[in-house]
């Protein structure tokens, strides 16, 4: 479960990891994503792949990390791609 202590928190931290959450996302059928690439891709900075567990937007799994799936469902809903209009008549 997330903890955030308000919406400002939650965007901010956000904002922070966007770069690694978006990229996360749009390779989300892949199996999985090293945690060593994620670093890579942060040029480096730990601290905020750290927080982006530590705040479970992410979650690690060895070597590996993922989008935590509640965050994985909101992007999808949001971005409505799983979203499959029924026609009214």
């Amino acid at each position: 479960m997330s903890h955030f202590n308000s919406i400002k928190e939650l965007l901010n931290t956000m904002s922070r990891g966007n770069k690694l959450i978006a990229e996360m996302f749009e390779k989300r059928k892949t199996p999985s994503y090293r945690y060593d690439y994620a670093v890579e891709l942060m040029e480096n900075n730990e601290d905020v792949i750290k927080l982006l567990l530590s705040k479970n937007i992410i979650i690690q799994n060895g070597a590996y990390i993922e989008l935590d799936n509640q965050f994985l469902n909101f992007f999808e809903d949001i971005l409505g791609l799983f979203y499959s209009p029924v026609m009214m008549i």
